[in-house]
């Protein structure tokens, strides 16, 4: 449960947003309706306040005009008058003997309290006892007066009153989580969309640009900009390939044109001395070719330049082929070369860099292994941080004391190469990564 609200809510922006945004309409609503909840029951219990205020000015001219005996006769008729509804009336003598009223006695909860209060009041016509709003009263002659409202009604309506609120609550919610809901999916699409391009262009499809709808709203504008920075990015990939292509054809040829010179002596000394030099230049010549046109490819290739020499090639077949390539030169070095690969494992990548990749690794475990150790060759599937993507993994394990770690770092950039003392012996390297990935 916890890794599913995770990934729903904590690793998604967008839910985030919406909750916040559901946590928010529900905050508002919630004090708009205790807001109307309150100002209704304050507004019907006001209207019953005056309606027992109004008769309390009413007994108040009896009494005055008619004495005690007028005032009993007034109540018993406004307690006649509502048997059927829900009015509460009580006359008392100083001694608390009943005189008037639908109620047998003064309820013992007042006392001598006076003006409004809370009670309970069973009526003479009732069996059960109600709560009642009522107004207490002292009169001149020390009579006592008690004329009040039962809150059945106010109860009822409160009660119908929550039921609505949490009535209209429910659909609310239920239309504001069906809106986010909406509102989650148009704005994931729009981004999945533009994640969908990056991937693209990450690959190395640089032609691919970021959609966008006729809205002219924020993702669209959004997209007109990274449609502009791809753009201009696209016009120096192509002033890269320019620069490479130029590159290329200007050193290459006075470097193939050397070597035909050398060849040219060569074929025509006969001094050993000076045919073993011209044989060495040759040498020379042929490694500054190769690490040029090594260069340009990795080069091209970063850039996104020559995605189309990408093929599937079956990593584990390479790196067997490559064992039976190295192991004269195990042998000669002392030590054991073993290999661990699956039958297949095919992946995208670049041929020759990546069998130059294990090669160079393969090489360097050679020179710096210790007699009698050995070098293992791994090939399997790694997964990325997220778990999701495989990518193919050839690893070359030796048993040399490995780079120091305070310059594993830097042995990682361009053109360092650590001394001697410093590089002896790799623990380890691994090679494909991005060469590749299943």
């Amino acid at each position: 449960m916890t890794g599913l609200f995770r990934k729903l809510f904590w690793e998604s922006a967008v839910n985030r947003w919406i909750a916040a945004y559901l946590g928010a309409v529900a905050l508002a609503t919630a004090l708009v309706l205790a807001s109307v909840y309150a100002t209704s029951t304050r507004v019907v219990e006001a209207e019953m306040r005056a309606a027992v205020e109004a008769e309390l000015r009413g007994f108040q001219d009896d009494l005055r005009l008619l004495g005690v005996f007028g005032l009993a006769s007034a109540v018993n008729r406004r307690a006649a008058d509502g048997r059927d509804g829900d009015g509460v009336y009580l006359l008392v003598s100083r001694t608390g003997a009943r005189i008037a009223g639908n109620l047998s006695a003064w309820p013992d909860s007042l006392g001598a309290a006076e003006g409004w209060t809370a009670l309970q009041a069973r009526r003479v016509d009732r069996r059960a006892s109600a709560a009642a709003v009522a107004f207490a009263a002292t009169l001149p002659g020390g009579e006592r007066l008690l004329v009040g409202r039962e809150a059945a009604g106010l109860r009822v309506f409160e009660g119908a009153l929550r039921t609505a609120m949490l009535s209209a609550v429910a659909v609310l919610a239920a239309l504001t989580v069906a809106a986010g809901s909406l509102l989650s999916r148009a704005l994931r699409r729009r981004l999945d969309a533009l994640g969908a391009t990056a991937e693209q262009i990450a690959s190395g499809d640089l032609d691919q640009r970021a959609p966008r709808s006729a809205a002219g709203d924020e993702f669209d504008r959004l997209a007109d900009r990274l449609n502009a920075m791809l753009a201009r990015i696209s016009e120096l990939v192509g002033d890269l390939r320019l620069v490479t292509d130029s590159v290329s054809h200007d050193l290459r040829s006075p470097l193939t044109r050397l070597r035909g010179h050398l060849d040219a002596a060569l074929a025509i000394e006969a001094d050993p001395a000076a045919r073993a030099r011209i044989e060495a230049a040759l040498g020379e010549a042929d490694m500054a070719l190769t690490a040029f046109s090594g260069l340009i490819a990795i080069a091209r290739a970063e850039a996104g330049v020559g995605r189309d020499q990408f093929e599937r090639v079956d990593v584990a077949q390479m790196v067997r082929e490559l064992a039976e390539l190295f192991g004269p030169a195990a042998q000669e070095a002392g030590l054991r070369l073993s290999v661990e690969t699956p039958a297949v494992l095919t992946a995208q990548a670049h041929r020759q860099l990546l069998a130059q990749a294990i090669s160079n690794l393969l090489d360097n475990a050679l020179r710096h292994g210790p007699r009698g150790g050995e070098v293992r060759l791994l090939v399997d599937m790694a997964r990325d941080a997220g778990g999701a993507a495989a990518q193919a993994r050839v690893r070359v394990i030796d048993d040399g004391p490995g780079v120091p770690a305070a310059d594993r770092e830097r042995a990682l950039k361009r053109f360092v190469q650590l001394r001697a003392q410093e590089a002896g012996g790799e623990a380890g390297g691994e090679a494909g990564g991005e060469a590749g990935g299943e």
